[in-house]
């Protein structure tokens, strides 16, 4: 158990420099949505393949001792195929730039649902925070790939606001499950 414990914590730092990496990459899409959409679209790539890649290696490095990172596998692969064709052929992906993000928002979303499922039968108080984020994530998914806002807003800054706010909302799930690791480990064991 101590292990388990030591590798879910560790895999919660790491998710430490992916929320920077998403704050980081929105920010960019905010404040510089007067360059290219094509930049826009690969910068956005990268950060759809590392998100997948991130994935990958939650279940080839957690997955192995819990049951709730054994489903990471198939949503990995597709976030690592999307980004790389995001990045190949950014041209062809300028028009989906919102569906390639809304995607990813989407995943994270039902991600937070699921642990927050998985909370709330253990009867673990924090699971209403967790639906919280999870239903947050899934409208801003559902509002990028829509993009009610095209007459007000360029796509690249309304991405780049909306993972901004992923990656806060991330982050605030990722304390709550840092500061309760244990609880949090025999939740999903």
């Amino acid at each position: 158990m101590n292990r388990a414990v030591k590798n879910f914590n560790n895999l919660l730092n790491i998710s430490f420099l992916m929320i920077a990496l998403d704050v980081l990459v929105g920010c960019f899409l905010i404040f510089y949505t007067d360059i290219a959409t094509t930049v826009a679209t690969v910068v956005s790539g990268c950060l759809v393949l590392v998100h997948g890649i991130f994935a990958l290696i939650d279940y080839f490095y957690v997955g192995m001792f819990f049951n709730f990172m054994k489903y990471r596998f198939i949503p990995g692969i597709l976030l690592v195929l999307l980004g790389i064709v995001m990045i190949i052929s950014p041209t062809y992906f300028i028009s989906l730039l919102g569906v390639g993000i809304g995607i990813w928002l989407l995943s994270v979303g039902v991600e937070s649902l699921f642990y927050s499922y998985r909370l709330w039968q253990n009867k673990e108080e924090i699971y209403s925070l967790i639906l919280f984020i999870g239903l947050c994530s899934l409208v801003m998914g559902v509002l990028t790939v829509i993009n009610p806002f095209s007459r007000f807003m360029l796509l690249p800054k309304l991405v780049g606001i909306f993972v901004v706010a992923n990656g806060i909302l991330n982050l605030v799930q990722i304390l709550l499950f840092k500061k309760r690791s244990k609880n949090i480990i025999k939740v999903f064991k």
